[in-house]
């Protein structure tokens, strides 16, 4: 299966992280990372040798990075999404997630499976039980941006929808995700496996928790970085 990886040259140091944090946390990960590049290939290519990579050169634009990162993919294949500003820190239950990349493998009835359960999205009745995991049933578009598994056939319309073009960026996503309409079944685990921190708040923000963990993996952050005073797990604020 392969980890699409959307990020662009300026933003190798935070590919840096989320590979070298995938190399730690998921010991025996079977996942493809497939990354792209602009110009020039990335400088930890040769880094991360216990991982599968594969570097793909893309235009610059989303839109064409993602077309050009899932061209290999069938429709209804899974792919896990792995968006450079996220990384799995803390907790990271592999064995489960272990559980729930067989699970994709074998094209359940659903478009997505989600490692945590977004703030908003309710405890209801479990639906579906993969390995010692339960999951409920439902449709968020919380957490869109988050690590996890999903068709491509539920996320590449999110990037090739009529209102997006050449110049859209990723900010204006975010909102427009919710015009296109595109709802699929979800599941979502009544407990969460895995906690993810973000790497930024804009091109040049990084956060507490990044900054922490760059350090410990020998990474060094893009000149010019501005350093904020807070970590962000999960889409939650933590002061220092």
């Amino acid at each position: 299966m392969k980890a699409i990886v959307l990020s662009y040259d300026d933003r190798a140091p935070y590919v840096d992280l989320v590979l070298s944090s995938y190399k730690n946390k998921w010991r025996e990960c079977p996942l493809q990372f497939v990354i792209p590049y602009n110009e020039h290939l990335p400088y930890h290519r040769n880094k991360h040798s216990a991982l599968n990579c594969k570097f793909v050169k893309t235009p610059k634009s989303v839109k064409q990075t993602m077309i050009k990162l899932l061209e290999d993919v069938d429709d209804d294949e899974f792919v896990y999404w792995c968006l450079d500003d996220i990384y799995p820190c803390k907790e990271f239950q592999a064995n489960e997630v272990n559980s729930a990349y067989r699970f994709a493998l074998a094209n359940p009835n659903v478009g997505a499976i989600r490692l945590f359960r977004p703030p908003g999205v309710g405890r209801s009745r479990a639906f579906q039980t993969i390995g010692k995991t339960q999951y409920t049933r439902g449709f968020s578009h919380a957490g869109f941006w988050f690590h996890y598994f999903i068709r491509k056939q539920c996320l590449l319309p999110v990037f090739t929808h009529h209102t997006v073009d050449d110049d859209t960026s990723i900010n204006v996503l975010g909102p427009n995700r919710q015009r296109i309409g595109l709802k699929y079944d979800i599941l979502f685990p009544v407990q969460n496996l895995a906690t993810f921190g973000e790497t930024t708040r804009g091109r040049k923000r990084i956060t507490k928790n990044c900054h922490e963990d760059m350090k410990r993996y020998g990474i060094k952050p893009p000149e010019g970085t501005e350093y904020l005073k807070h970590s962000i797990f999960n889409n939650r604020r933590c002061d220092a």
